[in-house]
């Protein structure tokens, strides 16, 4: 399996058959955060054209897809994982990571996230986890030094407690 990375902080056209792949990838999510789509659409991307947004995306070179855009339909390489970021001066968060299933367990959580210390220039970018998704998470959580900061309940769903991970703390 050849898997190769791709970072960016700005909106890259190379990329966008990758970007058409964001939003099935990650559908799991939904059962997390009911406006992930919506998140998508109207917020990553737009912030992404504007500088504000980043990413890293994990590419199956063995595995391809065809995907539709604005120049019709493209085979592309398989997207299997993505940290989505915020970088803004008063935040530097890690907004999404998401490997798919069948792709866990070859560290590519750990490099997606390694690349965003590195685009976010910090290794303490603010996260939040969903206490749903918390034990999936916690040896990457404990890897990387992520500092509990303030649970918060209802924040995304009824009923289940999102942890806030390195608020305060980029550096």
């Amino acid at each position: 399996m050849k898997i190769s990375y791709e970072l960016s902080d700005v909106y890259n056209p190379k990329h966008e058959p990758l970007y058409h792949q964001v939003a099935w990838l990650t559908r799991d999510i939904l059962d997390s955060y009911d406006g992930h789509w919506d998140w998508l659409q109207y917020k990553f991307f737009p912030g992404l054209k504007e500088g504000k947004r980043g990413y890293s995306f994990a590419v199956d070179h063995n595995s391809m897809q065809a995907v539709t855009t604005r120049r019709g339909i493209l085979p592309t390489h398989s997207l299997v994982g993505c940290a989505l970021l915020k970088d803004e001066p008063d935040e530097k968060k890690l907004c999404c990571l998401f490997v798919d299933k069948s792709y866990r367990g070859q560290r590519i959580a750990s490099k997606l996230i390694e690349d965003s210390f590195e685009i976010l220039k910090t290794n303490k970018p603010v996260m939040t986890v969903s206490q749903q998704n918390l034990g999936m998470l916690q040896k990457l959580i404990d890897r990387y030094g992520f500092e509990l900061t303030s649970v918060k309940e209802s924040v995304y769903k009824p009923g289940i407690k999102e942890y806030y991970y390195n608020e305060g703390l980029a550096r």
